[in-house]
């Protein structure tokens, strides 16, 4: 009799939905802004969406006039809009294998899918994507590069009394028209950073006030730092990675390292976290990064009679994209910040 067979998938989501919601917060990617698309599990390899264009919201010089009943109306003018298509990929990770026989008890069963597979698959899955990610928001595919100035990069702080990170981040929110492009939409600018840099941050003279040839320098409290950056640059939200990945190939010794650990990017968000365009054409995301889903991050079941084994694979469809271009972010190379 197959016990791990009888399991179906209804329950594996049962479980996995469990696991979803209790570990949710510990990564960055659910934290932006994610819209419903078709994919190959709907026939579908991509979708195609209308966005209006930016021209549609912006105010013309003197485009106030004088109007009154019986004047004729100003001429019409057609709706400026981009076209926007969205293919997601398929994902899967190793899978994970039980005998397709088992005397077992029924509870024993159920905790090895609570403790061991559910938690496992999910969490390289979300793990994967949080990594995916990490690297799109530092390569220039979902922001521009930008550049600090002063001397030397930002973890050599002893020296660098001429550094005015802050300074140089507020002017080139300022320069790159992420606040304006932020009204416009109605969105938000989030701040996504790295543990590694925020450390930095709590080391370096632009906040603790240190410098070459001062004392022994402190080390600013991170709330503190967080804090002034969002009040300083005015950030909507502030988004920290900090999910583990690993380095080496399966089957390897682990070598346990921090998804993301150069992050330093600044994103103009939809501010309308959800959208659904598999159920409303219409409902078109905005914003520089959006997560296009079109199948959430599961864990499915299948026996393989020939190696008399049960697999528990995990897999996702998604793909991450950015609606308005990578005008609308900018981002700071892991150069900048470390020797």
């Amino acid at each position: 009799m197959s016990i791990y067979g009888s399991i179906t998938n209804e329950t594996l989501a049962q479980v996995g939905a469990s696991f979803v919601q209790s570990a949710r917060e510990r990564y960055a990617f659910t934290q932006f802004p994610m819209c419903r698309v078709l994919g190959a599990g709907n026939g579908h390899g991509k979708t195609v969406y209308s966005l209006p264009a930016i021209d549609n919201f912006l105010a013309k010089t003197a485009s106030l006039a004088d109007w009154g009943y019986g004047l004729a109306r100003r001429a019409s003018r057609d709706l400026g809009k981009a076209s926007v298509t969205v293919a997601p990929g398929v994902y899967d990770i190793q899978p994970l294998t039980r005998p397709l026989t088992s005397n077992s008890s029924t509870e024993q069963v159920f905790a090895d899918l609570l403790n061991n597979i559910i938690p496992g698959q999910l969490s390289m899955l979300y793990q994967g994507m949080e990594l995916q990610l990490a690297t799109k928001l530092t390569d220039g595919t979902l922001a521009t590069s930008k550049a600090f100035t002063g001397t030397g990069v930002l973890d050599t702080y002893m020296s660098n009394f001429d550094h005015d990170p802050i300074g140089d981040i507020l002017g080139l929110i300022e320069s790159s028209g992420l606040r304006w492009k932020k009204e416009v939409i109605n969105g938000e600018l989030a701040m996504c950073i790295s543990p590694r840099v925020l450390d930095l941050f709590q080391r370096h003279p632009a906040f603790n006030g240190s410098g070459k040839w001062s004392g022994v320098p402190t080390v600013v409290p991170r709330q503190q730092v967080i804090d002034h950056l969002n009040a300083t640059l005015m950030i909507d939200r502030t988004i920290l990675f900090s999910s583990v990945a690993d380095s080496v190939r399966p089957g390897q010794t682990s070598a346990p390292l921090i998804a993301g650990r150069n992050v330093l990017s600044f994103q103009v968000l939809d501010r309308t976290m959800s959208r659904d365009l598999a159920a409303n054409p219409f409902d078109t995301p905005e914003g520089s990064v959006c997560l296009f889903e079109a199948e959430a991050p599961n864990v499915s079941i299948a026996e393989d009679l020939d190696t008399k084994v049960v697999k528990f694979n995990g897999d996702a469809e998604y793909q991450w994209g950015t609606p308005r271009g990578a005008t609308w972010g900018i981002y700071f190379a892991g150069s900048e910040m470390f020797t």
